[in-house]
């Protein structure tokens, strides 16, 4: 952590307002999402964090390497599951989950259509 950020965080905790905003903004933001993905058919676990660990199945891994490409950037934890498919998200702004949410959307329509 540099300076800066050392600086921001002391006077972010002078500000117990700050704080409490913040906080209701990641709690509705990952409710809001886990809705989402869950309405697509994956998994979401109850978390209590700023991050969800959603179970995408056999196709998690193949939905990290397409995120990525388009800037996006989840945690692929397959490996330390032992199977394919948990992945960690962390919780940004509203407004970031739901372009996440689309772009989820997104690669599971793609997934539909070019099945026979």
């Amino acid at each position: 952590m540099n300076i800066a950020a050392l600086i921001a965080a002391e006077a972010a905790a002078r500000d117990r307002r700050s704080i409490r905003r913040y906080v209701g903004e990641v709690r509705r933001a990952r409710a809001e999402f886990a809705r989402a993905v869950a309405e697509l058919g994956y998994r979401p676990f109850t978390s209590a964090a700023n991050f969800l660990l959603v179970d995408f199945g056999p196709v998690g891994p193949e939905l990290v390497r397409r995120l990525a490409r388009k800037g996006i950037l989840l945690r692929d934890r397959s490996e330390e599951f032992g199977r394919p498919g948990p992945v960690r998200v962390s919780i940004g702004t509203r407004r970031q989950m739901r372009r996440l949410a689309r772009a989820i959307a997104e690669f599971a329509a793609s997934r539909k259509s070019s099945r026979p």
